[in-house]
């Protein structure tokens, strides 16, 4: 998910309780304190995360496609050198995720932005090895394959089929990037974070956004004609409160572990393969009948009601139990 800022430890807890193994974060996150580049919070964050199991990955988006490298701009080249060196070294000893992940968001719809990117990427390959490439291309293959051999991930919103295609061919993993917040129905949380994902061969979902309010976090009427885009609501009830997308999210999680173990079933040769192409093609429509577009991104499939994935879960569940049975 994505987050503003440092998220704090009871937060974290309720993230990997619903099934979130990583974060992100944007520029206003950096290790410089005092305009001196400073670690120390930063270190102590981390340990955090990984006390809550959140350190499978992390995300570091250092600028946009509309302001460029944030970060550079606001500390200045050679400190964000030392930064990304000082990341690497972290990433290297275990204190950071072995994923760790740098980009600017964004970055093929802005051709000087894009430039900035390659640079950046190719200093990381020569300077610091242990950190991960990450592209972010909306719903266009177009915009996909302008990252051709300078990623490691592909994060992106639409056109999943191409998508997926080209990342196998170029040997590295997709991100569907979806938003979930607290106006989505737990129905469409549920979907596109777990049965949708795995249909297009996903390795991650990105969610956007974790905490974000437009005004009061109780008046989704007040954000000057944009909604709420948090999923989860302040810690008023001395943890962070709940939404129906949230738990639809976790749904979607539980819904990617039934998957796994038949998954791990079929290649054990004790269930049958046959079940999983059924699942794709009575899930299929969903994705197909209806689609919310916010500005030029797909960022969500939607669905109607919850009912073809209570079925199909259920089927797994019976197919598990028959399969752990004939042993």
């Amino acid at each position: 998910f994505y987050t503003q800022g440092m998220i704090d430890s009871l937060t974290a807890k309720d993230m990997s309780e619903h099934g979130c193994n990583s974060l992100s974060c944007w520029p206003d996150c950096k290790p410089w304190i005092d305009n001196k580049i400073n670690f120390a919070s930063w270190d102590e964050y981390f340990k955090m995360l990984k006390n809550n199991k959140l350190d499978y990955a992390f995300i570091w988006f250092i600028g946009t496609k509309n302001d460029g490298n944030i970060v550079e701009k606001s500390c200045g080249k050679n400190a964000i050198d030392e930064m990304l060196k000082g990341i690497n070294e972290r990433v290297s000893s275990g204190a950071y995720p072995n994923n760790f992940f740098i980009t600017l968001d964004e970055a093929c719809q802005n051709g000087e932005v894009m430039n900035a990117l390659k640079q950046l990427f190719e200093f990381m390959k020569q300077n610091t090895p242990a950190l991960k490439r990450f592209g972010v291309s909306l719903d266009r293959n177009s915009y996909a394959i302008q990252h051709k051999g300078i990623i490691d991930v592909l994060s992106c919103n639409g056109d999943f089929v191409k998508n997926s295609a080209w990342c196998k061919e170029q040997k590295i993993k997709m991100y569907t990037y979806t938003v979930f917040s607290a106006r989505t129905t737990s129905a469409n949380a549920r979907y596109n974070s777990g049965f949708n994902p795995w249909r297009y061969g996903a390795n991650g979902t990105y969610g956007w956004a974790l905490k974000w309010y437009n005004g009061h976090p109780f008046n989704d009427l007040d954000g000057n004609g944009i909604s709420d885009w948090g999923i989860i609501l302040p810690n008023w009830c001395g943890k962070p409160i709940s939404s129906p997308a949230w738990e639809g999210w976790r749904e979607g999680w539980d819904d990617l572990r039934y998957l796994a173990v038949y998954e791990e079933l079929v290649k054990k040769g004790k269930a049958d393969a046959k079940l999983l192409q059924e699942i794709k093609d009575f899930l299929k429509e969903f994705k197909e009948s209806k689609e919310v577009v916010v500005g030029d991104s797909v960022f969500e499939a939607t669905l109607d009601s919850a009912n073809k994935l209570i079925i199909t879960r259920e089927k797994l569940i019976k197919a598990i139990l028959a399969a752990n049975k004939s042993k």
